[in-house]
């Protein structure tokens, strides 16, 4: 048998790779919708919700995010997530983004630290 990295994965049945991913998906839009403000935002756009995907078949459903999108919202969006969890104040945490993003993203950047912090 050849070398693979996870050989319980890659050589398993279709059916079943099918379902493990199936599986995998449901879990992972129901997260974002769960703990990802900027990606539930994006989802509430385009009208789908976590009941709207079934299966993989339904990926064309989902907004899939370009390059800007994640200049915009990342990594502060999810610093505000994880802020909650450290003994830290959020002025600490926003003067540290002050002095680290280039002028023209700091505004959306502070943004997208508030609403995760409030997520």
């Amino acid at each position: 048998m050849a070398n693979y990295y996870q050989p319980e994965i890659e050589t398993m049945p279709y059916e079943q790779l099918r379902e493990l991913q199936n599986e995998r998906l449901l879990k992972q839009v129901k997260h974002v919708w769960d703990n990802v403000p900027y990606y539930r935002k994006k989802m509430e756009e385009k009208g789908v919700t976590p009941d709207d995907i079934q299966s993989i078949d339904d990926l064309h459903k989902l907004p899939f995010l370009k390059k800007d999108d994640l200049r915009q919202a990342y990594p502060y969006g999810l610093m505000g997530k994880l802020s909650k969890y450290f003994d830290i104040p959020q002025e600490e945490w926003m003067a540290a983004i002050e002095q680290s993003v280039p002028p023209k993203f700091l505004e959306l950047n502070k943004k997208a630290f508030t609403l995760g912090r409030e997520a």
